[in-house]
């Protein structure tokens, strides 16, 4: 076993500096350590009310036995996500003719420099998976990992949280009908059935672009602003268009739109431009967050990622065994987050050595009635 964590704490600073930061929707995730499993499946509570109060007894009274009516026990087994990349150690070695030789010690530093890069381009491959997973949740309350495609060969099952059935609808009159959409009274329609059941109105909206350049047309919301003789880019008590998120509202990741007061809470409202390969043929670019979705959420409410044990670690190469953990990394750089596992195999005939990263991670909303999304156009 490798004692020496010096190499192996440069090896993680070198790979927090080479992943893409945790922004966006991934910035909402956390993982407690209660959500690190061993084992292959992973069991979790569903959080169904914060409305409940504890009601005061006598000192010999007996405890209140808190079961359904708070929590939903649910396990499932997280999806493997392994990924990993070749590369020929011996090509390290070479320079340009006339020169010297790398020594060892200067072989194994282009090796960490090498291997942090490609443990982080691996990360990042994964990380987005673990994005897919949220926007679906957030959108639909399911992980379609079957329906979707998000498994190869949609060879595991889909996820549904049961969450709210009325928190996920089509508007009733689609924001296309500029004149006579009323977008507005739907996000009210909205919080107002997520605070019923959650306890809290959603302080956070996400729209698709084109969702956003409907509802800045539709006949109401043009009236509102007219009312307020509000100019694009001013910041006023009550509503505001584009220019710099105020104070409090700013989301690393998330581009800021306007704010509005909905449900008597001030809401922000975002975008969120990032895209993916879809899925479902591996070659149409969409957006996590579809074009005429309008997510809303509580920002404080908890949203975790789950991580399942790994059934086999292998040893490293020599070059490679000063850096790379010997086991599971349960961290790299800050967040506990990245519940990544690295390990190497090699190939014999192509004397190439494979570098695999690997992780298990299951989003889960434990919060799961405090979001839900219009469809604002069909």
């Amino acid at each position: 076993m490798n004692t020496n964590t010096a190499p192996r704490t440069k090896f993680a600073g070198l790979v927090e500096q080479k992943k893409r930061p945790k922004k966006g929707l991934l910035s909402f995730l956390t993982t407690p350590l209660e959500m690190i499993f061993n084992q292959e499946e992973v069991e979790f509570d569903l959080v169904t009310s914060k409305r409940l109060v504890a009601k005061a007894k006598i000192r010999n009274a007996k405890s209140t036995m808190n079961g359904s009516e708070i929590f939903k026990n649910k396990t499932f087994r997280p999806p493997k996500y392994s990924e990993a990349r070749p590369y020929v150690i011996d090509n390290f070695r070479k320079r340009i003719a006339g020169q010297n030789v790398y020594s060892d010690a200067e072989v194994k530093a282009i090796v960490m420099d090498k291997t942090a890069s490609d443990v982080a381009d691996l990360a990042d491959k994964v990380a987005r998976a673990k994005i897919l997973q949220f926007a679906y949740v957030l959108q639909t309350g399911k992980i379609p990992f079957k329906t979707k495609k998000l498994s190869e060969k949609g060879i595991i099952d889909d996820l549904d949280y049961a969450c709210p059935a009325g928190h996920f609808s089509t508007v009733p009159i689609q924001w296309s009908n500029t004149s006579t959409a009323k977008p507005l009274d739907d996000m009210e329609a909205l919080s107002v059935a997520i605070q019923k059941s959650f306890g809290e109105a959603p302080d956070t909206v996400i729209m698709g672009n084109p969702a956003f350049q409907l509802f800045l047309a539709t006949t109401q919301v043009k009236e509102q602003l007219d009312n307020r003789k509000i100019n694009r880019g001013e910041i006023v008590a009550s509503l505001s268009i584009g220019g710099t998120a105020p104070a409090g509202m700013e989301k690393d990741g998330l581009n800021y739109l306007r704010y509005y007061i909905i449900n008597g809470k001030k809401v922000g409202l975002y975008s969120y431009v990032d895209f993916y390969i879809d899925p479902l043929d591996d070659a149409t670019e969409k957006a996590y967050i579809d074009d005429y979705s309008v997510v809303m959420f509580h920002s404080e409410a908890r949203y975790e990622v789950a991580y399942a044990g790994i059934e086999e670690i292998l040893p490293a190469p020599a070059e490679m065994s000063d850096f790379l953990p010997d086991s599971r990394i349960t961290s790299i750089g800050t967040t506990r987050a990245s519940q990544g596992f690295i390990d190497t195999f090699e190939d014999k005939e192509s004397k190439s050595v494979y570098l695999r990263y690997e992780e298990h991670p299951l989003v889960i909303p434990k919060d799961y009635n405090s979001f839900g999304c219009l469809t604002v156009k069909t």
